[in-house]
Formats: structure tokens, C-alpha cells, sequence
């Protein structure tokens, strides 16, 4: 659960460490914000392509050889990154590393609700606490870098961090759970992926639902989390530094809110926790959309 924990704080910071010094970056390499946009949605693609294609890479290659990969991958870009190539070779990297932290998301995840048998929801809001934790510290230290002038230092800082928790996975034993960590046989895998009952018509409505659901809410958390300090500056005139500081407050209220999810939605039901959740997240967002 802590080395999921710590993974998870990892990504978070991953997500929006491009967001975090975005205007430097565009400003070193003389672009625009559609440029930016470009390559926010590279990052994106290899997210989204990282996720969906997650359980088909832990079929051949086990929980921990998936795990590998995605730290590995991460590293590879946010080491590219570090170095500041030109623009091609960035938007060469956003994929590589969004694909590495959508993999980590995925595999953590379904490793907890393997494991977890009760309060499921309880260990899910731990580990999305830890994002949130990541995604908070990320702003603070990137704008602590912007005032320094060494806002180029936040990608070393992430791909030596990804590298750590690279050969924690690799070294750390977990006991008896090494042998559910260890390399699978393809065949066997592929026999037990197919031995799994698939969901009945009832669920496959509800199933179909939630995808959608996190369509819009992982493209609106990657839209608010990675423009809102260049929407701050343009909008206020803010300077960089205290613009990067707006995606810590947002990061400390959603962290704050994963703190009550789990209970909550054990103690609501999921159901109604999704819709009290789901519709009033859009009006406050459309609330504040009308402010000064």
C-alpha cells in the first residue's frame, strides 16, 4: 500500500509538472499556446493509450514487469525532457512519458482493488490523497524554481524520481505477494483473462457510462491542471511564479476532498456520491467562470 502510495504521489506530480513551468517553456523554445496545447495533448494520447492498453502488457509481462516498464518509460521521457531538445523531439517525449504514468495509475489501481477485498474505496482515496499530494507539491516546487531561475531543473528532478521508484520496484521483495508480482506465462494468462466472466447486459450499460465519465473528467482535470497558471497570467497579469501557485490551491482542495471520498462513498453509495459529485463539480466550475 506506501510503495503504491508513493507511486502515486510520483504521478501526480508528473501530471502536471508540464503545466507548472509551461510558459517558460514555451517562451525558451518561442511558441505559442496552441503549440503548448499540442503538446499537452501528446501527453495526453500516451496517457489514454497507457491505460487502455495496461491489463494487455500485465498479461505478458506480470504486475511487477508492467510496473518496470511504466517507470521505465517515464524516466526515458522526462530524461528527454531534461535536456531541452528542440520542439520535435518534446513532442517525441510527451507521449513516451504520459504513457509511463497512465501505465502506473492503471497497474497501482488494480493491484489495491485485487488486494483490497473491504473498503476498497477507503484504500482508492488513500492512494488518489498521495496524487493529490504529488499534484500539489509540483506547483510549489516549480515555482520555487521560476523564482530561482531554474525552472529547467523540475524534469531532472522527476526523472531521477522515476528512476527510484524504478529500482524500488525492481528490488523491493513484498513477501507473498511476490509470486502475484511475478513474470506470467502468456498462455496461462491469456487462459485466466479468458476464464473471467464478462459483464452481464445490465452492466455493460453502467460499464459504457463510467467510460464516458472519465472521458470528461480526466480531460477537464488535464485542461484545468495544465493551463490554469497561463490562463492566471494572461487573465490577472499575474507573474509565472504565483501563477503556478493556482494549481497548488486547486490540487489543495481536490486532495482535500479525496481525504472524505472513500467514506463517503461507502457511506452514500456510489450512485448518489457520482451524481451529487458529477453534476455539482460543473456548476461550480461554470459559478466561477463568471468571476473577475
Amino acid at each position: 500500500m506506501w510503495i503504491g502510495c508513493f507511486s502515486y504521489l510520483l504521478i501526480g506530480m508528473a501530471h502536471v509538472v508540464m503545466g507548472s513551468v509551461l510558459e517558460e517553456l514555451l517562451q525558451h523554445f518561442h511558441r505559442d499556446y496552441s503549440d503548448g496545447g499540442r503538446l499537452i495533448f501528446a501527453q495526453f494520447l500516451g496517457f489514454l493509450i497507457g491505460v487502455l492498453t495496461a491489463p494487455w502488457w500485465s498479461r505478458r509481462l506480470g504486475r511487477r514487469g508492467i510496473l518496470l516498464l511504466a517507470f521505465g518509460t517515464l524516466t526515458v521521457g522526462e530524461a528527454i525532457y531534461s535536456l531541452l531538445p528542440s520542439w520535435n523531439w518534446m513532442m517525441t517525449a510527451a507521449p513516451v512519458a504520459g504513457f509511463g504514468f497512465g501505465m502506473v495509475e492503471a497497474a497501482i489501481a488494480a493491484l489495491i482493488m485485487e488486494y483490497f477485498q473491504r473498503n476498497k474505496a477507503v484504500a482508492m482515496s488513500r492512494l488518489e490523497v498521495f496524487f493529490g499530494i504529488g499534484a500539489l507539491v509540483m506547483p510549489i516546487a516549480g515555482s520555487l524554481l521560476i523564482t530561482a531561475g531554474a525552472w529547467r531543473m523540475s524534469f531532472p528532478l522527476l526523472a531521477a524520481l522515476s528512476l527510484a521508484m524504478f529500482l524500488l520496484w525492481l528490488f523491493t521483495s513484498f513477501g507473498s505477494m511476490d509470486s502475484a508480482l511475478a513474470l506470467q506465462d502468456p498462455e496461462q494468462a491469456e487462459t485466466a483473462a479468458g476464464s473471467r466472466k464478462s459483464p452481464g447486459a445490465g452492466g455493460k450499460p453502467v460499464l459504457l457510462f463510467m467510460i464516458l465519465f472519465f472521458v470528461l473528467y480526466v480531460g477537464i482535470e488535464m485542461s484545468i491542471v495544465n493551463f490554469l497558471p497561463s490562463v492566471l497570467i494572461e487573465r490577472t497579469g499575474t507573474t509565472s511564479a504565483l501563477g503556478t501557485l493556482g494549481v497548488t490551491f486547486f490540487w489543495l482542495t481536490m486532495m482535500t476532498g479525496r481525504l472524505f471520498a472513500g467514506t463517503l462513498a461507502e457511506r452514500w453509495g456510489y450512485a448518489k456520491y457520482l451524481l451529487l459529485n458529477g453534476f455539482g463539480a460543473p456548476l461550480l466550475a461554470v459559478s466561477a467562470s463568471d468571476l473577475p
